[in-house]
């Protein structure tokens, strides 16, 4: 028997009504950009995450990007993520002009080694970005007391964690801001979005 290694049609086939006629509105109305479309995303996803706010972007680069910024997160700054994330999780950092430095992963969890992270902090750190892969959470209890001790920001790459709300919450209730990506590759949907959930009305534009 072969089983193929990415199967959209079968997701698709559940939900094809909902995402035709979705589909149809868009193309109808011509709201490829903005409108009322990305406002009601926003607002059924923040309340999905139990967050307040949630902004629509065009991709994971540039919700990680604009998050750093928002942060105040710029040249002279260090910000630690996991050595083993795509590269728009490092590449965002970069694009900020600060200095990326990279955490090795917890062998069992392939997710970022909370106590490599707690050695590679200097005066110079700015903030954490956990990376939550293969739908398993970072420890985020033990990073947010790494970060609440050491007065560091924590930016969330939930990109591979859209899953239940309670999850969902659990999952992000720790960070300044969260990323949540929406990919061909892991929904049926064509192109690529990505919110940026906030938890509170600062830097939210």
């Amino acid at each position: 028997m072969k089983v193929p290694f990415v199967d959209l049609q079968a997701q698709y086939r559940s939900i094809k009504h909902e995402i035709d006629e979705a589909i149809a509105g868009v193309i109808a109305r011509t709201s490829f950009i903005g409108g009322s479309y990305v406002a009601q995303f926003e607002e059924a996803f923040a309340s999905y995450c139990k967050s307040q706010y949630c902004i629509g972007v065009g991709n994971g680069t540039d919700a990680i990007y604009i998050a750093l910024r928002a942060l105040g997160i710029g040249p002279g700054d260090e910000v630690i993520t996991a050595a083993n994330s795509f590269i728009a999780t490092s590449e965002a950092i970069t694009m900020t002009g600060s200095r990326v430095v990279f955490a090795d992963v917890d062998p069992m969890t392939y997710n970022i080694d909370t106590e490599r992270v707690s050695r590679l902090i200097t005066k110079m750190t700015k903030a954490i970005i956990p990376v939550h892969l293969y739908g398993r959470p970072a420890d985020m209890p033990a990073i947010e007391s790494i970060a609440a001790k050491q007065g560091i920001m924590i930016l969330e790459d939930a990109a591979q964690r859209l899953t239940d709300a309670e999850q969902a919450h659990s999952a992000t209730r720790h960070a300044s801001a969260s990323i949540r990506a929406r990919t061909s590759g892991l929904t049926a949907m064509a192109g690529q979005s990505l919110p940026v959930m906030k938890h509170s009305r600062k830097n939210v534009g």
